[in-house]
């Protein structure tokens, strides 16, 4: 058999030979398709993070204009498909956005009363849940303050669900919510607050992805799904505060585990003196407790490991945000200067324009003076001829009258000179 191919094994048991190129061309194609659908998703997440970021009333307007302006066909129609959130999502939205630390609250204390519950610990359990009652009170209240009205049953719900659920506390930490969503599980509390006037109905919580279970709406989803969609800066938060608060729930746990040993050995040393020691040795050096430990450990490496990949992860995409950022800055400024630019040119030209309408103006208006003056002067000079004319006439007319009287004083004369 050639180096190319590798043998196979068919339902009946039998081998034949299976080409690697062809696997490697599918794992190829495989890979590349994974690749292509990431982009894409990576794109509607930062277009969704926009959206869910505005105001509920501005959403539809400004996804059908982003849908417009995104070159790709596929993505366009699926930011068309993103829902508008419901006025109590659209709340809880806001409050994520700008208390991401109270979400993160929420989401460490659901960490301490799952491991409660894993442990059938009732003290902390009660106590825990005592802290939870306020601490969700305490958040609808501080939402409704913020947002300037009252109290929402859908918020304390929402807000409930953070904390009963992983998923729905990631989910309200990303600021995408589409409706609100319930709590599913024992954790769950009673509602104490008062209803709110014209709250949206039907709003029940939205399905969760599929392979993870969850009594709420999972954020980040497709579009066309109920949940709305993380951004990279949403998504840079949501792992700084898994973080944090995975390493706060470690220590309490180890704290509480700690409290619980010293409890069972100072009951096992009141008992010793009575003869009620029991025989098994301590449960530190039992191999159950080994093992716990051991396990406790992994989950701890593991969980390191973790942080440590999200924060590489989350490094890089804090990178390529600063350069988009820079990039967008650079052409905001580089707009900004074009736009400098052609209002400085326009006023000069408006100011040109002034100047030449002003000289042109003033030039008719030495014209019409011109045109007057001379008008005047021609007038002047007709009344002159005219004048000239009447003068010359009288004048000849006077000669002739002279004329005739020295001829008469002639005829006179020469009539006195007569015979003597």
């Amino acid at each position: 058999m050639d180096d190319g191919a590798r043998t196979g094994t068919d339902a009946g048991g039998n081998e034949h030979p299976v080409r690697e190129d062809t696997t490697r061309e599918d794992t190829t194609r495989g890979d590349a398709a994974r690749v292509e659908s990431v982009v894409a998703d990576a794109a509607l997440r930062d277009v969704a993070d926009e959206l869910y970021a505005l105001d509920r009333a501005e959403f539809t307007r400004a996804r059908d204009a982003r849908a417009r302006s995104v070159g790709d066909r596929e993505l366009a129609a699926r930011v068309r498909k993103l829902r508008k959130p419901t006025v109590a999502a659209a709340r809880v939205n806001r409050f994520a956005r700008s208390n991401p630390g109270r979400v993160w609250q929420l989401r460490a204390l659901g960490d301490e009363l799952r491991a409660a519950h894993g442990e059938l610990d009732g003290d902390r359990i009660r106590e825990l849940s005592q802290r939870r009652r306020e601490l969700v009170g305490e958040l609808s209240e501080l939402e409704a303050e913020e947002a300037g009205r009252e109290v929402s049953r859908e918020v304390h719900d929402t807000f409930d669900a953070a904390v009963t659920d992983a998923d729905a506390g990631e989910a309200v930490a990303r600021g995408c919510l589409v409706s609100v969503l319930q709590p599913g599980d024992v954790f769950a509390t009673g509602w104490t607050g008062p209803d709110v006037d014209g709250r949206e109905l039907g709003s029940a919580a939205v399905e969760p992805s599929a392979g993870r279970s969850s009594s709420g709406q999972r954020g980040g989803g497709q579009g066309g799904g109920d949940a709305g969609v993380d951004s990279e800066g949403s998504r840079s938060t949501a792992r700084q505060g898994e973080a944090a608060r995975r390493a706060q729930t470690g220590r309490q746990n180890r704290e509480h585990r700690d409290k619980k040993r010293q409890r069972r050995e100072r009951n096992r040393g009141e008992l010793q003196p009575r003869g009620m020691q029991p025989q098994e040795p301590p449960e530190r050096d039992s191999p159950e407790s080994r093992r716990s430990e051991q396990r406790l450990r992994q989950q701890e490496q593991h969980d390191q490991q973790l942080r440590d990949q999200e924060l590489k992860e989350q490094e890089l995409k804090e990178q390529e945000l600063k350069e988009r950022q820079l990039k967008e800055q650079e052409l905001k400024e580089r707009q900004l200067k074009e736009q400098e630019l052609k209002e400085q040119r326009l006023r000069e030209q408006r100011e040109l324009r002034n100047q030449r309408n002003a000289e042109l103006a003033e030039a008719r208006a030495t014209l019409g003076a011109a045109v007057t003056e001379l008008r005047e002067a021609e007038a002047a000079e007709a009344e002159a001829r005219r004048r000239t004319i009447a003068a010359r006439k009288a004048f000849e007319a006077a000669d002739r009258r002279v004329s005739e009287a020295e001829a008469a004083l002639s005829e006179v004369t020469e009539a006195r000179r007569g015979p003597v």
